[in-house]
Order: structure tokens, then C-alpha cells, then sequence
């Protein structure tokens, strides 16, 4: 391992690292195909709160309000990528893009939740995944901080991101039952929210609850709404557990392999790569090195491939001139 041979891979990994998001077509072209589906669907329900009856104005005021929420969402992204210099792995940000996109607008909007059993457990399988994922960065992170030196374990960086997921989940069941609550209390039955699906085992006559001995009658022995609820941290440790299995597995097999696929700061990302190389042994530079070397090889003959084509393309236009 000679200092050339360390600053060319330090070079050329910062610079990888660096441009994976500048001009990124499927990025911009996914991120646009949502906000234009979502304006759609907003003037849509814009259309339809002007020229419909005042019976269903709350329900397109809702869906409204539902586009609106979905388009800040879709651009909290962006804003920590160009604002504060966060720099999200792509295929991060394109499944939280279609997160959004499928909770605001299928989910809420077009009442999925209502018309399909499974398509919330979806949601909270896929989210599972995406917080596990989130936890595992941020604590990936701490182990390369040149102040503190800390080294964690592979094992203790896929604990505190499975146990990461856990606590969100259950902070975010909280939420539903404190909205269905609040809802309730003001609302009464009728216009109670019913995120945790407690309606659900209601029994209902004429559409008005039945009550009986100082409670709603329900079809359900302990209540649809723990049975939703424990289902979803079911389905919720589901989705982080495999995210972290592939972690595991990936920090003892190949730990380079998460060097772009991690939330971090553009300013830290020299220093990151800087600290990985020069803690690497032989063995691990050597093959780091002819990875680079293999990935270089094949961008050249990309780009010379890309220009053969190019001059054939020129010649031919020259020629029918």
C-alpha cells in the first residue's frame, strides 16, 4: 500500500460518493411523475368541492389538505439534500417517495385503508424497513467520528436499529390512538377518526352503534383496534428484522458495501472515506483497490463505446448531408 495508491482510492470513492446524486434522472423523473400525480388529484378535489354538493365539501376539503401534506412530504427530501447538505441514498428516496405517494394519495385520498385488508400492513412492513434503515445510518455514523473514536460492534449497530424501528412504531401507534381518542371526545361515534380500526368491530343498526349495558356492542373478543394495532408492530418488526439481518450480514462479509447507501453530510464524506482506507489492512486495501481499478476499466469502456456510437451517429448524419 503505497500513499499514491491510498489518495487515488481515497479520491476516487469521495468523488463516487459525492456525485451519486448529481443529475440523477430516475430521481428527478420519479420525484416529478409523484408531484404531478398529487397536483392531479388536489385539482381534482378541487373541482369537485366547486361544483359539487355541500354534503361532501368536508371530504374534498380533507383530500385537499391531503395533497398539500403530500407535496411537503415529497420535498423534505430535497430540502435535506440541498439545504442542509444530507446526502439520502437514491433508493431511499425513491421508496419514500412512493411511501408518500401511496399513503396520501391511494391510502387516504382514494380510501385504500378502507377497501383492501392488507395494504396498511404493507405500509407498516415497508416503514419497518425504512426506519430500520434510518437508525442503522445514523448509528453508522457515530462510528466514524475522528473526535470520539467509537467503534461499535456489527451486532450493537443492527440492535439499536432494530430497536430504533421498534420505538417509532410504537410512538406512531400512540398517535393513532390519541387521534381516535381526541376525535372521539369531540366528534362522538359518528365523526371519531378510525385509525386503529376500532369501528371496525362495532356492531351497527341502521348506521348508529348499538350500546348496551354502558358500551358499543362489538363483534371482535378484545377489539379490532388492538388486534390492528398489534398486528402492525407484528408486520413493523417484520420489515426492520429483515433490513437488519441483510445489515448484519453485510457488516461481517463486505462493511465498504454500505459506503453509499447511508444517509450523511456532503462535508463529512472526505473524512468518511479518508478514515475507512486508512484503517483497512493489506488484504482489504489490495482488494478495495482492484475493485476500484475494475470499476474505473469498465466506466472507460463505457464512455468509449458511448463515443464510438456517437462518431457513427455523426458520420452518418455527414454523410446524408
Amino acid at each position: 500500500m503505497t500513499e499514491s495508491e491510498k489518495e487515488d482510492l481515497i479520491g476516487f470513492r469521495t468523488r463516487k460518493l459525492v456525485k451519486q446524486h448529481t443529475g440523477n434522472r430516475v430521481l428527478y423523473w420519479v420525484l416529478l411523475i409523484m408531484t404531478i400525480l398529487v397536483t392531479a388529484s388536489a385539482v381534482y378535489s378541487l373541482v369537485k368541492c366547486i361544483l359539487g354538493s355541500g354534503e361532501m365539501l368536508e371530504t374534498y376539503i380533507n383530500q385537499i389538505q391531503m395533497c398539500v401534506l403530500a407535496i411537503v412530504c415529497l420535498n423534505i427530501p430535497v430540502f435535506f439534500q440541498k439545504k442542509l447538505k444530507v446526502r439520502i441514498p437514491d433508493f431511499i428516496a425513491v421508496i419514500v417517495y412512493c411511501f408518500i405517494f401511496i399513503h396520501f394519495i391511494l391510502g387516504e385520498i382514494y380510501r385504500f385503508y378502507d377497501h383492501y385488508i392488507l395494504f396498511d400492513k404493507v405500509l407498516h412492513t415497508t416503514g419497518g424497513a425504512i426506519i430500520a434503515f434510518i437508525g442503522f445510518s445514523v448509528v453508522l455514523s457515530f462510528t466514524n467520528l475522528e473526535s470520539k473514536k467509537v467503534k461499535l460492534s456489527p451486532f450493537f449497530i443492527v440492535l439499536f436499529s432494530f430497536c430504533f424501528a421498534l420505538s417509532i412504531e410504537y410512538i406512531w401507534e400512540l398517535v393513532e390512538y390519541a387521534v381516535d381518542t381526541v376525535t372521539y371526545r369531540l366528534s362522538g361515534f359518528i365523526g371519531a377518526s378510525n385509525m386503529q380500526r376500532w369501528k371496525d368491530g362495532i356492531v351497527t343498526a341502521g348506521g348508529a352503534p348499538v350500546w348496551a349495558e354502558g358500551g358499543y356492542v362489538t363483534s371482535s373478543l378484545r377489539g379490532t383496534g388492538l388486534k390492528d394495532s398489534m398486528m402492525d408492530m407484528l408486520v413493523n418488526i417484520i420489515g426492520a428484522a429483515v433490513v437488519c439481518g441483510v445489515a448484519l450480514i453485510g457488516l461481517k462479509l463486505r462493511p465498504d458495501w454500505f459506503e453509499g447507501k447511508r444517509l450523511m453530510s456532503y462535508k463529512k464524506i472526505p473524512e468518511y472515506v479518508r478514515e475507512n482506507v486508512e484503517r483497512m489492512s493489506e488484504e482489504e486495501f489490495s482488494a478495495a483497490y482492484a475493485r476500484m481499478l475494475e470499476e474505473k476499466e469498465n466506466a472507460e469502456k463505457k464512455d468509449l463505446r458511448r463515443k464510438k456510437l456517437l462518431g457513427k451517429d455523426g458520420k452518418g448524419k455527414k454523410k446524408n448531408d
